[in-house]
Parts: C-alpha cells; structure tokens; sequence
C-alpha cells in the first residue's frame, strides 16, 4: 500500500481527498515477476500498457479502480530491500484531465522541462529533507507516464540510489500508439 501514496501525492493524478472516499479495488497483474540478470536487473513489461522498464528487483503490476478514478490508477514497480522505491504510475487521459495535469509541471521550479525519445517529459532530483528522488513525468499520447526511484527515509547512499534511478527513467521504452 506504500506506492498508494506515491502515486496521490507525488503524481497528482486525482485528488487525494477524493481517492480516500470511495471504495478501492485491487487487480493484480503481475506479482513478483521477472528474472533478474547477473547484475541485479530485469527488464519489466507491462500487460496493460504499452512501455516496459528495467528494475533492479523483481516487480509487482495492479491496477487500482475506485468510482472516483474511472478507469483506474495502473501501477508497475518494486522495492529492493535496501527500502529503494522504483515505479512507473500510468494515468490515461480518458476523461481529459492528464494532459492538463502534466501541464501544470511547468509552474513547478524543481522540475526541467525536456523532450524523452520524441515525447514531452519534466525531471525532478532532490537530495534534501531526508528524502533522496530521481523523478521523471512524460506524456505519451492520451496517458502520461510518472516515474521515480526513491528513498523517502533517509539520505544514505543517496548517490547510488540516483545513479540507479537515472538508469531507470533512461530505460523506459514506449511502443508508439
């Protein structure tokens, strides 16, 4: 239930308030999957959606769906046992409301606007306040993609953990629409 949070606050997807409120339905897509090679990577595809990702741990993908988040919150991602968070949250634009909320990144000083392989994205790195985050948000088509490596408690090997969520975002791989 850890990446719950990650997902309303750091993505600002739907409104937390109006997440909490309603009833939430799991579904589970893939649990622990993937085979990690001889450095500790797996490349992760997801069944929904079409990107795939390499983790440094085995994955877990769900969609979570409630009345107020129609057609749901689609998330991939793992946590390796250092308490290091990798994970790619998929929201579609069905109702129009993605692309106005990846537009709002711009009024964000902490995040860089770029182009990721042909398609809008914003960046975001932080080394302060206890937390260590390597962040990416790129628009693709009618979804935007949310990623991020992160420790939220503490600071220790924060170098590590950036090195590793660079190699993350760098290898996302988005099959075109």
């Amino acid at each position: 239930m850890s990446f719950r949070i990650i997902t309303l606050f750091f993505v600002g997807l739907w409104s937390a308030a109006s997440y909490a409120q309603s009833q939430v339905e799991y579904i589970v897509h893939q649990k622990y999957s993937g085979e990690l090679d001889a450095n500790g990577w797996v490349r992760a595809s997801s069944v929904l959606s079409k990107f795939s990702i390499e983790m440094p741990c085995n994955f877990v993908e769900y969609t979570s769906k409630s009345e107020k988040s129609e057609p749901g919150i689609h998330f991939l991602g793992c946590q390796r046992a250092d308490d290091v968070r990798f994970a790619v949250i998929r929201g579609s634009d069905e109702q129009g409301v993605q692309r106005s909320n990846f537009d709002s990144f711009a009024d964000d000083k902490r995040f860089q606007s770029f182009t990721f392989k042909g398609q809008p994205a914003y960046q975001y790195t932080t080394m302060a306040e206890g937390k260590c985050a390597k962040a990416m948000i790129v628009w693709s088509g009618r979804e935007t993609l949310s990623l991020v490596a992160e420790r939220i408690s503490g600071t220790a090997n924060c170098l590590g953990i950036l090195v590793d969520g660079q190699k993350f975002v760098q290898s996302l791989e988005i099959e075109q629409q």
